[in-house]
C-alpha cells in the first residue's frame, strides 16, 4: 500500500531484442534445455514498451506517471560471469544450475560466440535497457 502524498518508482526491463546478452541467454537455453527453461530468462523481458509499464502503473491507481527509457553500457570481466551474476537467484538462473554439467557448458560456449563481437580485452560488454516509472498515488500532486 502506498503511503498518503507517496511515490513510487519501478523498473523493467525493455524488449529482450535491445538487450541482447539476455536474448543469447534466452536463445542458447531454448536450444539446450527447452522452452520452458528458456521462458524463465524471457518473462523478465514482459512489460518491454513504455506503455505496457504505463498502463500497469495507471491500472493500480497512479497518477502523475512518467516513464522513461534508458541504454546502459555495463562490463563484466567474462562471459561467464554476466552469466552467473546475471542470473543468480532468477527463475532463470535456478533453471540453468539445475542442467547437467554438460548443458551448463554448452549455454556458456553459445554465449562466448554470440556474444563475442562485445569481447575486448577489457571483457564483455552489456548494452541494455530498461523502462523506468516514477508516479504518485491517485490525488496527489503531480509529481515535480
Amino acid at each position: 500500500m502506498l503511503a498518503p502524498r507517496g511515490r513510487t518508482a519501478v523498473a523493467v526491463w525493455g524488449p529482450i531484442e535491445r538487450n541482447p546478452a539476455f536474448a543469447a541467454v534466452a536463445e542458447s537455453l531454448e536450444r539446450r534445455a527447452g522452452v520452458r527453461v528458456a521462458a524463465a530468462v524471457r518473462w523478465l523481458f514482459c512489460l518491454p514498451e513504455p506503455g505496457d509499464l504505463r498502463a500497469v502503473l495507471a491500472g493500480a491507481g497512479l497518477h502523475a506517471i512518467r516513464v522513461r527509457t534508458a541504454r546502459k553500457t555495463v562490463r563484466f570481466p567474462s562471459v561467464a560471469e554476466f552469466l552467473w551474476r546475471s542470473l543468480a537467484g532468477s527463475p532463470g538462473g535456478v533453471a540453468t544450475e539445475r542442467l547437467p554439467e554438460g548443458e551448463r557448458r554448452q549455454v556458456l560456449a553459445d554465449l562466448e560466440a554470440a556474444l563475442a563481437p562485445w569481447v575486448d580485452a577489457d571483457g564483455l560488454r552489456v548494452v541494455t535497457e530498461a523502462n523506468t516509472g516514477v508516479t504518485s498515488r491517485s490525488g496527489d500532486p503531480a509529481i515535480t
